[in-house]
């Protein structure tokens, strides 16, 4: 990348995932770092479906998510995920990301965890 205060990651899921996770996920990252987050895109294996699905944002904004007819010639199936974002905050999304991937919950789940965490700083 040619901006020296940008930078990129990607990530790779060799399973199916669940729908529910991976949105839960990019929303949390487009709620916490939207206007960081300057690209993003994923091509999905998604748990119950045969054909991969694609998501896309830009700085915040998270696009429809859209289906592809296929998968892609020779490819293994794996999710893939690439961001592009602000050096600042990489490896503050890339935790986060990582977090909510791992702890999957709901989003009542979530806030109320926030709130429990008040009391304990």
């Amino acid at each position: 990348i040619a901006h020296t205060n940008i930078d990129s990651f990607a990530l790779e899921y060799e399973n199916p995932l669940k729908i529910s996770t991976i949105l839960f996920a990019v929303n949390k990252i487009a709620e916490n770092y939207g206007d960081s987050v300057l690209r993003m895109k994923a091509i999905l294996n998604i748990v119950g479906r045969d054909k991969p699905l694609v998501i896309q944002g830009v700085q915040g904004a998270i696009y429809p998510l859209s289906e592809l007819d296929a998968w892609p010639k020779n490819d293994d199936k794996k999710s893939k995920i690439v961001f592009i974002v602000r050096e600042t905050v990489l490896e503050q999304i890339k935790m986060l990301f990582n977090d909510c991937m791992t702890h999957p919950e709901t989003e009542a789940d979530y806030y109320k965890r926030m709130v429990e965490n008040i009391d304990n700083a």
